[in-house]
């Protein structure tokens, strides 16, 4: 409230959030941004790295499923 005059929310909202105010790049970056981001890291990124690593550790489990059971036969 010293330095700027502001509230802490009403701070955040100025000047993280683009809210209310004129400048579009201010709007583009504190909007925009953070929602691409965001629909990258909820839709795509388990797409491309969470997916096919769920895949390799289940290929993996059967793996080690049919080594102890060939290993079990040969015994």
């Amino acid at each position: 409230m010293e330095k700027y005059g502001i509230l802490k929310n009403e701070y955040v909202r100025k000047y993280f959030f683009g809210i209310g105010q004129d400048n579009f790049a201010n709007w583009f970056f504190g909007i925009v941004i953070p929602a691409v981001l965001t629909i990258f890291y909820v839709w795509v990124l388990p797409k491309i790295l969470i997916n096919p690593s769920y895949r390799r550790e289940i290929k993996y489990k059967v793996d080690r499923k049919e080594m102890k059971m060939k290993e079990e036969n040969d015994l």
